[in-house]
C-alpha cells in the first residue's frame, strides 16, 4: 500500500486481505510510521500466527505496536497507541439491561439520573486466542477482524498525519524516508501468512477429532521424523 501510495498515489484501498488474515489466525501488528524505539537489527512480523503453539501460553495483548485502553496507558505511552478493537479494548456493559420498571428500580443508575461510565476491561490474550483458534470457536475470527481493521484503519491515519505534518514542498521526501523506514523494520516475504494457511487447513482438517487428539497425533508425526 505505501508503495502505491508514494509511487502511484492511489488513496483508497480496501481491508480485503486484512479480514482473510484473521480467516487464518493471523492478528496485525505494526504501525506508520515506524517509532523510534522499533528500530532494530532484526526484522520484527506483519503479525502474529496464533495457530502456532509458541502462543498457548503467552497471556499478553495481540500486538506488541498497540496497548489496550483497559491496561492504564494513554495514547503514544512508551512509543505504543491505544487500539480500540474489542479485542484489545473490550469494554464491560456500562448498564445492567433493563427488561421491565422492576429492573429499573434495582438499578441505582436509572434510579438517580447518573451516567454510566464507560469500563474498560483487560485485552483478551493470545494464549485465549489461540485457544478459540484451535477449537473452531467463530468468536476468534471475530476478534481478529476487528483488531486487524483497526491495525489498517490506524496504519493509514499515520499516512495522513505524515502529509498533514510536513510543508508540502518536503512532502514527498518526508513520505519516501518513511516509507523506506517501514520497508527496513518489517518482513514482507510474506512466510507469515504461508505458515498461518498451513496450520489453519492442519486443524480445519482435523474437525472433531478434538483437540487434545490432533496434538497428541501431531507431536507423534514429529517424533516419527
Amino acid at each position: 500500500m505505501l508503495r502505491l501510495i508514494r509511487d502511484v498515489g492511489v488513496d483508497m484501498f480496501d481491508v480485503a486481505w486484512a479480514m482473510n488474515a484473521a480467516n487464518l489466525g493471523v492478528a496485525l501488528d505494526f504501525v506508520f510510521p515506524v517509532p523510534a524505539s522499533n528500530a532494530g537489527d532484526a526484522r520484527q512480523s506483519l503479525g502474529h500466527n496464533l495457530y502456532d503453539p509458541i502462543y498457548k501460553h503467552q497471556f499478553g495483548c495481540i500486538a506488541d505496536t498497540f496497548v489496550g485502553a483497559g491496561e492504564g496507558a494513554d495514547e503514544g505511552a512508551m512509543g505504543r497507541q491505544v487500539c480500540p478493537c474489542i479485542a484489545c479494548s473490550p469494554r464491560a456493559p456500562s448498564s445492567p439491561i433493563l427488561h421491565s420498571t422492576v429492573d429499573m428500580q434495582s438499578d441505582a443508575t436509572s434510579m438517580t439520573g447518573g451516567e454510566a461510565t464507560t469500563r474498560y476491561e483487560k485485552p483478551y490474550s493470545r494464549a485465549y486466542i489461540h485457544h478459540l483458534l484451535h477449537t473452531h470457536e467463530m468468536s476468534a475470527h471475530t476478534l481478529l477482524m476487528a483488531h486487524n481493521v483497526a491495525v489498517v484503519s490506524a496504519f493509514l491515519a499515520g499516512v495522513r498525519r505524515v502529509w498533514a505534518e510536513t510543508k508540502d514542498e518536503d512532502r514527498s521526501a518526508r513520505f519516501a524516508v518513511e516509507v523506506e523506514r517501514f520497508s527496513d523494520t518489517y518482513e514482507e516475504s510474506g512466510g507469515l501468512f504461508i505458515a498461518a494457511k498451513k496450520d489453519w487447513e492442519y486443524v480445519d482438517k482435523a474437525r472433531g477429532k478434538g483437540r487434545l487428539a490432533r496434538e497428541r497425533e501431531k507431536q507423534e508425526d514429529n517424533q516419527d521424523e
